[in-house]
């Protein structure tokens, strides 16, 4: 059978060249064609992969933060956020109302008008890889080579380079509380920003450095003024400290609730609430 096939091959087809020809070109074209699909297929899999495994995790979640708002209508939230865990009456007197949310990698926490409008939002991370974006915007103001942009889970106190307006702290034996609160003019909208440490979130620094300065802000006894921003010792202890939560404040909305330095949601009522995602 092979025998025949050369004889055939010697005197029919190596003397047509133009066989040849369409042949040779016939090859080459499957041979492009075989490279480009496995081409093809290996930038799927690059592709795969690079979803899978090396975009961020919380990609997702970055984008629902980034379209947080006061003023936006409570339904508006849900929509983006799904069911609260909680939603209850908050100021009886103001009819105002406050919404839990449980999600990936953090805590919001809502404050809302009786017209639910969104007074008031917070941020409390719960895992360390989660970097929350703060929505201050300094335009191009480059520090150490960096446009000015700031991160819950990254950044510490002292980068927002600001002293507070105001500093607020609670401590008991089974939590403590701690916040500074913040006005920045155009660059945040001109709103107030609470920066501090939420119990219903993830440490991000050692414990001793987080008991050193509640215990400090307890001992001074001051509560209910600006003492705290005036004292040497917490300003010093306050410099490395890194926060894991963050609020923003609407102008319409009185932030003497805020007085004792709670930030976010109530821990007693949430500590049994949040999932481990």
């Amino acid at each position: 059978m092979i025998s025949n096939f050369l004889k055939w091959y010697n005197k029919k087809f190596i003397k047509s060249p133009i066989v040849v020809l369409i042949i040779t070109l016939c090859l080459i074209i499957a041979g492009i064609g075989s490279v480009t699909s496995g081409m093809r297929e290996i930038k799927d899999w690059y592709l795969l992969i690079q979803t899978s495994v090396f975009e961020d995790k919380y990609e997702a979640e970055y984008k629902k933060i980034s379209q947080l708002n006061t003023g936006l209508t409570v339904k508006y939230i849900d929509n983006i956020f799904g069911t609260p865990k909680v939603r209850r009456e908050y100021d009886t007197k103001q009819k105002y109302t406050e919404s839990f949310y449980d999600c990936k990698g953090y805590l919001l926490n809502t404050i809302s008008s009786k017209e639910d409008k969104i007074l008031v939002y917070s941020i409390t991370i719960t895992k360390p890889e989660f970097y929350a974006p703060v929505p201050l915007n300094f335009g191009d103001e480059v520090i150490d080579g960096e446009t000015r942009k700031f991160f819950i889970g990254k950044m510490k106190l002292d980068d927002l380079g600001e002293i507070p307006i105001k500093i607020c702290s609670e401590i008991s034996s089974k939590f403590a509380y701690y916040s500074e609160i913040y006005y920045f003019g155009n660059a945040g909208s001109y709103k107030e920003y609470l920066f501090g440490y939420s119990p219903l979130g993830c440490e991000l620094d050692d414990n001793d450095k987080y008991s050193e300065l509640f215990s400090t802000c307890a001992n001074l006894n001051i509560k209910e003024n600006n003492e705290l921003v005036k004292n040497e010792e917490v300003l010093k202890l306050r410099k490395g400290y890194a926060p894991n939560s963050f609020g923003v404040i609407d102008e319409e909305y009185e932030y003497s609730n805020f007085n004792m330095g709670n930030i976010g949601f109530d821990y007693l009522s949430g500590r049994n609430l949040i999932d481990n995602n």
